[in-house]
């Protein structure tokens, strides 16, 4: 058994092949979130997790999503969702930094580069915490990644927490303090060259947190993530 501390759970999917198991005991559950199951289950969680960080959401915007350009996926553990990131793919209606950040943004979209946006990132759980990130972080990579086919991602942080994003993650700053009226707090953005992620997650995900002091470690191994991607593929038909 791994010791993995997350498991796919998608509906209709065929058992994982054997050698590779993404259960553990501690059982917790990754998935893409469902507006009518998890609508207000994610609402509550961001609105929870911001404020007690000192922002406030403005608008709809934090809402689960599941179309074309924008996915939610969720963490829970008996039912009850603790954790929720959405990826945003480019497309003509732009990104949700856009308006503060076209600039920056615009000169990879010159350069051919598809861009991938992470917004609506919020986790509560008091254990487990790292997992969870790692987990909910690598299915972020393998809808950007894998499934859109995402050059590079880019996030709107509050400068106070860029050095997680830049320490664990590698992300690096691309754009300038400014006001963010979503969240009604200062951000500034970050970028990472999806590529960076392939590199880290072969060498260290599914790894023993003691090679790295990143959040690589963190996420699943390249066997799980193949099974984790024909699951979501699988899903989506």
């Amino acid at each position: 058994m791994t010791d993995r501390a997350c498991h796919s759970h998608y509906h209709s999917v065929e058992p994982p092949p054997r050698g590779v198991h993404l259960q553990d005991p501690r059982r917790f559950t990754l998935e893409r979130a469902d507006p009518v199951r998890h609508g207000q289950t994610v609402r509550m969680l961001i609105d929870r997790m911001y404020s007690w960080r000192g922002l406030t959401p403005v608008g709809s915007h934090h809402g689960p999503h599941h179309n074309h350009h924008r996915t939610t996926l969720v963490t829970s553990s008996a039912d009850e969702v603790f954790g929720t990131i959405t990826v945003g793919i480019d497309s003509p209606a732009g990104l949700q930094a856009d308006p503060l950040y076209r600039h920056e943004l615009d000169a990879f979209r010159q350069r051919g580069r598809l861009l991938c946006e992470i917004t609506g990132l919020a986790v509560d759980s008091p254990v487990q915490a790292k997992e969870a990130l790692g987990g909910l972080f690598h299915l972020a990579y393998i809808q950007a990644r894998l499934i859109d086919k995402a050059d590079d991602v880019v996030i709107e942080v509050n400068p106070r927490h860029a050095p997680f994003y830049q320490r664990l993650l590698g992300f690096g700053q691309i754009g300038p303090l400014r006001h963010c009226q979503r969240v009604n707090a200062p951000a500034v953005l970050l970028h990472l060259a999806i590529s960076h992620m392939d590199d880290h997650i072969a060498r260290f995900g599914g790894t023993s947190p003691k090679h790295t002091r990143t959040l690589y470690p963190y996420f699943f191994s390249l066997a799980e993530q193949a099974v984790l991607l024909a699951q979501m593929q699988q899903a989506a038909n």
